[in-house]
């Protein structure tokens, strides 16, 4: 069954943020580097910067996730045009 268009967005708008938040305050990135092979305050040092990355970047899927779900409920296809009506 297929969703409406502002359904549609909104159910896009959902699904995206939380996951890279929770990955960054559990520190899931470190999976991913070779920590053995650098120091323990560089190790500190790239373990703080990796969960501030990964958070800021799962709050900015977040909000992209808000305005396509604010889009979507929004959306008036009566005021919709073309070029000509972009002023």
């Amino acid at each position: 069954m297929a969703l409406p268009g502002p359904a549609r967005g909104a159910a896009a708008g959902r699904g995206t943020g939380p996951s890279p938040v929770a990955d960054g305050i559990r520190r899931e990135f470190m999976k991913n580097l070779q920590t053995s092979q650098i120091s323990r305050k560089t190790r500190r040092i790239v373990e703080r910067l990796g969960m501030v990355g990964t958070t800021a970047r799962g709050a900015a899927f977040a909000l992209v996730g808000v305005l396509v779900i604010d889009a979507a409920v929004t959306f008036k296809p009566s005021d919709a045009g073309g070029r000509d009506k972009a002023r």
